[in-house]
């Protein structure tokens, strides 16, 4: 993963999110996906692992 899972707190949780994994991405998508967030701004803050 490349990402937070919000919310996983259970191994069940997880499992779940796994479905996303064998989601399969075109070129086109994935184009797609770089204009869309050609102009987004990086955002700073808390990270999961700094938050108790």
């Amino acid at each position: 993963m490349h990402v937070a899972s919000v919310g996983a707190r259970k191994a069940a949780n997880i499992e779940a999110s796994l479905a996303a994994a064998d989601v399969g991405l075109t070129a086109d998508d994935l184009a797609e996906i770089d204009r869309l967030t050609a102009d987004a701004v990086p955002v700073a803050g808390a990270s999961p692992e700094g938050i108790s």
